[in-house]
């Protein structure tokens, strides 16, 4: 009687298949996806970008204009400046008030003006840094932007070049890459093709490439086995989504200056009020003497001076970028060097 042949390893089960892809053979995971190793046929590409969706991270919808505007209100510089105007309308100085409202709702309109501009130079900043990927696809090579690819695809990954989307490896040739946007590995990262324990980490998945790290040196093919927010980075923003952004060191030192500002004039209207009593004028003539100089002391434009500065520092980073294809130049000048200075000498 003769042996009965070993059984091929498990492929992974269809409800774990995300976690699993580095513990199959390359045949089994082009098997699994039903995929090719000389590219997907154009219509299966179609029918599968329709099924998964965009090779892009879900982004932050646009903040509406009324939110826009009413963010500028939110500093207790304006707040005393409403207070004031308050105080002028039941004092009956309609004029003053107008004047204090017009000078406020002015520094919004302007603020949130500038905020749109910033965030269409974001936009322009973000349209730059767009992630191009070679492909094969019904047997021949294409240059494609990230978004496109799908679970199925064939990348042909090579030194200096950014890896779109999380893929099996097929093929390889003393492949390096760069992992420490997504593992923090300091060094470049050997890769090999041998299938791993189902229980290995992510950073020790050395038969798999990850989108958001790029190749350093060597070339390869891999099969995309996820894309979008089925990827490893997508899992990482999945998580961090819920999230509120901190403020930063310049909105806390500002935020803190206000409220230092507000307790001065608070103090200085309240001693001016007293003063005034004291030397017997009316109240009425010292509450507005004591606005007036609240007021003084108030810098209404500080807000809205500092969203124009950091507006139009954006808007000189877009204007100053330099074009993609220049962008994609500088990136892989700057990979071919770090290849050649970390090589092993011969």
């Amino acid at each position: 009687m003769s042996a009965a042949l070993p059984a091929p390893p498990p492929s992974p089960p269809a409800t774990d298949r995300a976690t699993l892809w580095h513990a199959c053979a390359s045949a089994q995971a082009l098997q699994a996806l039903a995929a090719d190793a000389q590219g997907l046929a154009t219509p299966e590409v179609l029918r599968r970008r329709e099924q998964h969706g965009q090779n892009t991270l879900p982004e932050t919808p646009p903040r509406p204009l009324w939110r826009t505007l009413v963010h500028q209100f939110k500093s207790p510089l304006i707040y005393i400046l409403f207070v004031a105007a308050v105080l002028a309308v039941s004092l009956g100085h309609h004029g003053d008030a107008a004047v204090i409202l017009a000078v406020v709702l002015i520094n919004a309109a302007i603020g949130s003006f500038q905020v749109g501009r910033a965030e269409r130079s974001m936009a322009a900043l973000r349209r730059l840094s767009t992630l191009h990927a070679r492909v094969l696809r019904d047997g021949s090579e294409h240059l494609l932007e990230a978004s496109e690819l799908v679970p199925g695809d064939v990348l042909l990954l090579a030194a200096g070049g950014a890896i779109g989307a999380d893929a099996r490896l097929l093929e390889i040739a003393q492949l390096l890459v760069a992992e420490a946007a997504l593992t923090g590995e300091s060094v470049p990262v050997s890769k090999a093709l041998a299938p791993l324990p189902e229980a290995t980490g992510l950073a020790d998945r050395h038969n798999m490439v990850c989108s958001g790290t790029y190749v350093t040196a060597g070339r390869a093919r891999a099969l995309v086995v996820a894309t979008g927010v089925h990827t490893e980075v997508g899992r990482i923003a999945g998580l961090t989504e819920g999230a509120e952004e901190p403020a930063t060191p310049l909105e806390q030192r500002i935020a803190q200056f206000g409220r230092w500002l507000v307790g001065a004039a608070i103090v200085l209207f309240v001693l001016v009020v007293l003063l005034g009593l004291w030397r017997g004028l009316p109240l009425a003539e010292a509450l507005m003497v004591a606005i007036s100089q609240m007021l003084s002391m108030v810098p209404e434009g500080l807000p809205v001076a500092m969203t124009i500065a950091l507006a139009v520092g954006m808007q000189r980073m877009a204007g100053r970028a330099p074009s993609s294809a220049g962008c994609r130049q500088s990136r892989r000048w700057v990979r071919r060097r770090w290849s050649a200075a970390t090589r092993p000498a011969p």
